[in-house]
């Protein structure tokens, strides 16, 4: 396996489990001790992990995805505002997707458009929208247990075999030079076959996240319409960032 992918699989066994011993993690790697020294080492001096006393590493604090209930509660007067904004661009008859982000968990909430149908990798999603009676299709896979989601090469293939009339994809950051990234590569996989798979596709980002960057880029920052809450400066020259 060659670095690159090596390390970002250290990432994402971090990411779930948040710390690891090395003999362990070398173990469900599939590498020797030294190698996943090398590979460590590397993404220490990136700021990416935290080495600690005693054969221990993790993610760093500021690098941990936080979990979907937690990410709900953050900006939620904003993220009110452009759920709702989203919602009334859902028409009757679309075929919707709606990734696991906590903007379109609230964008369950107000979809009120007749004969609907959504496609979604979110538990939390499938379970509001069974509450309201709407038709729905859950994408299985690898359960991510700190976003309630499904992920990994089953979600993906699922997601290869159907169309949408409009998707709906949440980032971990929102920068002008650096776009729109996600901190899993599994997930960045599935948003990316969404937008590829759609007839219009929309990112829905908090002004919270304005500057963060993660690992994964998604997409550049004006490869889909993006509605934020907030104006920045640097979006002057883009047409296609949506303020509400």
């Amino acid at each position: 396996m060659i670095p690159t992918l090596r390390r970002s699989q250290i990432l994402e066994i971090l990411q779930a489990s948040g710390l690891e011993r090395l003999p362990g993690l070398a173990q469900k790697m599939g590498i020797s001790e030294s190698t996943l020294r090398r590979d460590l080492k590397e993404l220490a001096l990136r700021g990416e992990v935290e080495l600690l006393r005693g054969g221990g590493v993790r993610m760093r604090r500021e690098n941990i995805e936080r979990g979907i209930n937690e990410k709900i509660l953050l900006n939620r007067e904003e993220k009110e505002r452009i759920a709702r904004y989203a919602a009334e661009l859902i028409h009757d008859n679309d075929v919707v997707y709606l990734d696991p982000s906590s903007l379109n968990c609230i964008l369950a909430d107000y979809i009120h458009a007749n004969n609907v149908k959504v496609v979604t990798n979110s538990f939390e999603i499938i379970r509001k929208l069974m509450e309201k009676g709407i038709v729905c299709v859950l994408v299985g896979g690898d359960v991510k247990m700190r976003t309630s989601s499904c992920v990994g090469p089953f979600a993906q293939q699922m997601m290869q075999d159907v169309r949408f009339t409009k998707s709906f994809i949440g980032a971990n950051g929102l920068s002008v030079t650096m776009g729109l990234p996600s901190h899993d590569s599994r997930e960045r996989a599935i948003k990316q076959i969404a937008i590829a798979n759609s007839q219009a596709a929309y990112f829905l980002v908090d002004s919270n996240k304005y500057g963060d960057v993660a690992m994964y880029k998604i997409a550049d920052i004006d490869a889909c319409p993006v509605i934020t809450g907030k104006y920045f400066d640097d979006f002057e020259a883009l047409e296609n960032i949506i303020v509400v």
